[in-house]
């Protein structure tokens, strides 16, 4: 792991995986991952979808840093295993970082002449 560039993975263990399991997730992705219909801060395109495999990632700059699963990947490891492995920082999502990056330094550059007369009255106490 990088350290620009956090993942983590794992194996999730389940009594049994439906066949159609990442079908039904693909469909879930496309349909709205984590509100269903409502694509605010939850913009996701499914990258690869198989009977075996699945993978989804983050499109959107505020779904990147509102949610920060902004690469998955899922494949059946097994009747009753899937192993998943979750980035955060390459591909697609290393841009939406960076995009977030500029839009926090323009955000700090606007706000900082506001602060300047807090900081002097803060230096005179």
């Amino acid at each position: 792991m990088h350290a620009l560039a956090p993942e983590f993975e794992g194996r999730l263990a389940v009594a049994r995986i439906p066949d159609d399991f990442f079908q039904g997730f693909a469909q879930r992705v496309k349909t709205g991952l984590f509100v269903p219909g409502v694509r605010v801060r939850a913009q996701y395109e499914v990258v690869r979808a198989s009977r075996d495999a699945f993978a989804f990632r983050a499109t959107d700059v505020s779904t990147a840093i509102g949610f920060g699963l902004n690469e998955v990947d899922l494949q059946r490891d097994g009747a009753t295993t899937i192993r998943y492995r979750v980035r955060f920082g390459s591909g697609t999502s290393t841009w939406l970082r960076a995009q977030h990056s500029i839009i926090q330094g323009a955000a700090v550059a606007t706000a900082s002449p506001a602060l300047r007369p807090v900081t002097k009255a803060h230096r005179k106490l």
